[in-house]
């Protein structure tokens, strides 16, 4: 079940994907092809595993793929909404059996409306594809022949009709094709295993295009022995050098003749030994089949689960911890050792760096296991942006960049719902109608640019619109309507705090609530899910121009480059990627806004927190003329300072969990073992906003002049 799950969903994701791109380039053969091969492998799967409803809704479909791909139907808008919802029922039906074991439901509307698009009178119709009968193949089959022509090969053509009454005709010509490769190469095959229909009625004639190295009278003598005994009412063999394939009427004509003949074949195998059954090794090209592309060398893959490679990485973490201690211990024993000990600490030190070597190398391979291209959650969205530009009535293009960025699977899973919510907000809030686009002199098409990319240790996505930007004034005004802020608050803020606005929790500029928008929770959820992961996000915008979001995240939450500092005679870890900047500054420069301490850094006022005050640590004794240690941190669209009494450096820092019987403990998210054995607790950078009590739902720039 849990196979069939995993491929049901990969089947469906390629479904979507495929149908997308049905509506773009209006129904191309190879586009039709991949949705047919997916929609059969689902049908399969599901009849195998008793989901007649799923398999029914899929078949189903597959009759309206037929009448595209045959030319009687031409993509519409009405025909790609209807594939959506037999999608979207499908999902469903994935949910339940994943969810109950069981697959029920009612798809009678959804068959209906698939069977009024083959049988509706006012469907456009396509112009019927024209079919090469010389060449049945296509071009890339031929000028595989071609190849293993030139190494000496014959080309043959072997056309066969598996009998009516064959219960898996499909099966019938997968073991047919096995068999004639034990004398040959198949090339090409028509029509190919996904395209062919168990449901239809009459036999099926099949059609490979083989490389072989035999005369035309062994290889009949083969066919004949192999033939025998299966449901095949006769076979015939042309001579590709010699003949171009006969039509399907000479076929059907010659069939009883042909019938005759194999018998005659196969009552001669007692009077002459029988071809070789061994396998020819030639270097005729691979097989391929009729709509595929053409097979080639990939790597192998496997399945593992995810629990393995958890604790695949915890060990990878006690090593890394390890190897941090064994640098630290051989640091001090150069010190304790005498000169005549060098030779014997230069061998520990060599030891000492290649486990080092090879502790990074096992760390990044496993962290490579954990990673996963980032595009299986991008392919999520065209499909939304779609039906959401339908029924906003808004002509949208989304497009995306950077799809191959690789990501860790906990951060993907997380990240997901951040990034719909601002991609809603783009497509409801930002861009505008068409009118107002053509009368701004900007096309009548909206676009949406989401990008992801690496940036050092971290990943970087931007969510970017041409559309109307963010009114800061318009931000103001509904802040005040909804109490958010004061209006000597709001007196005191800039345009930029204005903006920072939108995440505060129950903000919006929505008029009406609806299922889009306007219940103040979509970019709260955003805030919200970018400070569990530690990640920072930023907005410019320009009236009448667009709005960019930027957001920056770890790449893993397992082993992280942590920033180690000291406060009092306690060694504490800062996520790195919470850090925005480190600086030094005098004593002097500290000033007091109405009961609050702040720092001003290039125009901007900052808040400054004693991280001494919250665990009731003393503050170390500054004169105004010293110097000291400032690490600004951000979290989500936050912006706070610490002040620190010394910075250590930076390592890799393995987390680990405060464990049950300590709990949630405010301003901590776990602990750290240190290359001295210590232990160094990493701060909550959320936690700390909240501690300092500063935050109440609002940007802590808020809180300054």
């Amino acid at each position: 079940m849990k196979f069939f799950l995993e491929e049901a969903d990969e089947q469906l994701q390629l479904l979507e994907q495929e149908v997308l791109k049905l509506e773009q380039d209006g129904g191309s053969e190879a586009t039709i092809q991949c949705i047919f091969r997916a929609a059969h492998t689902l049908k399969g799967s599901s009849a195998a595993m008793g989901f007649e409803t799923m398999k029914s809704l899929t078949h189903e479909m597959e009759n309206v793929l037929d009448q595209i791909r045959g030319g009687k139907l031409a993509v519409s808008e009405a025909i790609i909404n209807v594939l959506f919802l037999c999608l979207d029922r499908l999902n469903d039906f994935k949910k339940q059996i994943e969810e109950h074991g069981v697959c029920e439901g009612e798809t009678g509307p959804l068959v209906e409306e698939l069977r009024k698009l083959i049988n509706g009178e006012n469907q456009a119709k396509a112009s019927p594809a024209k079919e090469s009968i010389e060449d049945p193949f296509g071009t890339e089959a031929r000028e595989l022949l071609g190849e293993a022509k030139s190494e000496g090969f014959r080309g043959w053509t072997i056309r066969l009709r598996i009998s009516e009454g064959c219960e898996m005709k499909m099966a019938r010509a997968f073991i047919l094709r096995n068999r004639i490769e034990e004398c040959s190469k198949v090339i090409a095959m028509r029509p190919g295993l996904e395209q062919i229909d168990e449901d239809a009625k009459g036999a099926l004639e099949v059609t490979y295009l083989i490389a072989c190295l035999k005369e035309k009278e062994d290889i009949e003598a083969y066919l004949a022995s192999v033939m025998n005994g299966e449901p095949v009412e006769g076979f015939e063999l042309l001579d590709e050098h010699l003949n171009p394939p006969g039509t399907t009427e000479d076929f059907e004509r010659n069939a009883d003749s042909r019938s005759e003949e194999s018998e005659a074949l196969s009552g001669k195998e007692n009077e002459s030994p029988a071809v070789p059954a061994a396998p020819v090794h030639s270097a005729a090209p691979s097989v391929r089949t009729e709509g595929e592309e053409p097979r080639r060398v990939t790597g192998q893959s496997v399945r593992v689960d995810v629990d393995r490679l958890e604790n695949l990485m915890n060990l990878v973490g006690e090593l890394v911890i390890d190897q941090t201690r064994i640098a630290q211990v051989g640091g001090l024993l150069r010190g304790l050792v005498s000169a005549d000990a060098d030779d014997t600490m230069d061998e520990f030190d060599s030891i000492a760096n290649h486990i080092s070597r090879v502790v990074g190398e096992l760390q990044e391979s496993v962290m490579k296991t954990r990673m996963l291209p980032i595009e299986q959650l991008f392919n999520r969205f065209p499909r939304m942006i779609r039906d959401l530009a339908q029924k906003i009535g808004k002509p949208i293009n989304l497009l995306l960049e950077g799809k191959e960025t690789e990501l860790d699977r906990t951060v993907i899973e997380e990240i997901g719902d951040p990034l719909i919510h601002l991609l809603r907000n783009s497509a409801d809030h930002g861009i505008e109608d068409p009118e107002k686009r053509l009368a701004s002199g900007k096309p009548e098409v909206g676009t949406i640019r989401l990008k992801a990319l690496h940036q050092e240790n971290q990943v970087v996505l931007t969510i970017e619109d041409d559309g109307a930007g963010i009114d800061a004034e318009k931000i103001k005004r509904s802040a005040l309507n909804k109490k958010l802020i004061t209006e000597a608050q709001a007196d005191q803020m800039s345009e930029q705090e204005l903006i920072y606005l939108i995440f505060a929790p129950g903000f919006s500029t929505a008029k009406e609530i609806s299922d889009i928008s306007g219940r103040g929770v979509g970019m709260d959820i955003v805030r919200s899910h970018i400070e569990k992961l530690n990640g920072i996000i930023d907005v410019e915008t320009k009236p009448g121009e667009g709005t960019k979001f930027t957001i920056k995240l770890p790449l893993t939450l397992a082993i992280m480059r942590g920033l180690l500092i000291r406060i009092h005679h306690s060694t504490y870890a800062l996520p790195i990627s919470s850090i925005i900047e480190i600086m030094r500054l005098p004593r002097r420069e500290i000033h007091t806004i109405k009961g609050q301490m702040a720092v001003r850094i290039r125009e901007q006022v900052l808040p400054l927190v004693w991280i001494h005050d919250h665990f009731n640590v003393p503050r170390p004794a500054v004169r105004s003329d010293d110097n000291v240690f400032i690490v600004i941190v951000g979290a989500a669209e936050k912006r706070i300072a610490l002040v620190v009494d010394e910075l250590v450096g930076n390592q890799e820092i393995v987390v680990k969990s405060m464990g049950a019987y300590v709990g949630k403990v405010d301003g901590i998210s776990g602990a750290t073992i240190l290359g001295d054995g210590g232990v160094a607790l990493i701060l909550d950078i959320t936690g700390i906003f909240n501690l300092s009590g500063r935050e109440k739902g609002l940007p802590p720039d808020t809180l300054a002049v």
